[in-house]
């Protein structure tokens, strides 16, 4: 778990601080190590809370027949539920549970653990391309506002699998858990998925800029920006309408890698099963990993001792 606490002698947009950053996994401590650093918050937090609960609470309500009909579509063209939960990292470093429409296929990263999608990812299912560019994905998240765990605008929550890499090879990066995270934000709708560890740098730095400069009409702006996008509209357009559109200088050097935590064998493809390994409804029962025949076999101890799962050969999509 990563946890941030901070120590404040002023009451003021400026805070300045002693942040303890603890990284710990299965119930071991890994580390610890105390920084001082000086962020700045837009004081727009404290008053906005209770009414995007509201908001949130309404929207909800709209968007709940198109949710559940989202939902069926999703089981009724893969095997596996239609709404799953995910542990996510939140405010302070406070872990709860985002809610998503499935896009990928079933167990998909029993095979490969927590890895980035990428372009092309053989992981996603048809109805989850489209869900994923039209980020009706998203939708259920409304939920997780409800609650109190997000917030409609504000840095994107990451996996806590991948926070401590993160913290360790980026400075600063722990600035973006001073706030409840996003259902959308700055970085968002001016930068595309993650992918490597420079995408998260430059997301940062539009996470701190949008932390200090928060305010209602920005937050107007970028819920607008959003539906655009929703609606189709991209390449740049509706941030560049709606005066939103932000350039980060690339960064070279290190951070070119994509983040793999707990891989120890390249991301695989996957393909249909072979001939023979469909019901009597002619439906696919099994997905393999393209180019790691070998390792598909049920004695490969090898594979399964390296990435800790079970037989690829019993992969079900969902």
């Amino acid at each position: 778990m990563f946890r941030t606490k901070v120590k404040s002698s002023v009451d003021s947009d400026l805070v300045e601080g002693e942040t303890t950053v603890k990284t710990t996994s299965n119930g071991k401590q890994h580390g610890s190590h105390s920084v001082q650093e000086q962020a700045a918050v837009s004081r727009y937090f404290a008053r906005k809370t209770w009414p995007v609960r509201i908001i949130a609470a309404l929207l909800l309500v709209i968007a709940a027949p198109v949710i559940l009909l989202l939902v069926l579509i999703v089981r009724c063209t893969s095997p596996g539920r239609g709404l799953y939960q995910q542990a996510r990292m939140g405010r302070h470093g406070e872990e709860f549970m985002i809610y998503k429409i499935r896009t990928m296929y079933q167990d998909a990263e029993s095979a490969c653990g927590p890895v980035w999608c990428r372009p092309g990812d053989s992981r996603i299912t048809p109805v989850g391309k489209v869900l994923r560019l039209l980020h009706l994905d998203e939708l259920p998240q409304l939920i997780n506002v409800v609650r109190g765990e997000m917030d409609l605008i504000g840095p994107r929550p990451e996996r806590p699998v991948f926070i401590a890499k993160l913290a360790r090879e980026i400075p600063g990066y722990h600035d973006r858990l001073q706030v409840l995270p996003g259902v959308t934000g700055l970085a968002q709708i001016n930068l595309p998925p993650d992918e490597t560890l420079d995408c998260v740098r430059k997301k940062l730095v539009l996470d701190c800029q949008y932390i200090s400069e928060a305010s209602l009409f920005l937050d107007v702006r970028i819920l607008l920006c959003t539906f655009l996008r929703m609606l189709g509209i991209r390449h740049g357009l509706a941030p560049h309408w709606l005066g939103l559109m932000r350039h980060v200088r690339p960064e070279f050097g290190r951070g070119r890698e994509p983040l793999h935590v707990s891989l120890t064998r390249p991301h695989p493809e996957y393909r249909p099963a072979a001939a023979g390994q469909f019901n009597g409804r002619g439906e696919c029962l099994t997905l393999v990993a393209a180019g790691h025949d070998a390792e598909n076999s049920i004695g490969n101890a090898d594979l399964q001792a390296s990435a800790e799962l079970g037989p690829l050969s019993v992969q079900r999509p969902r």
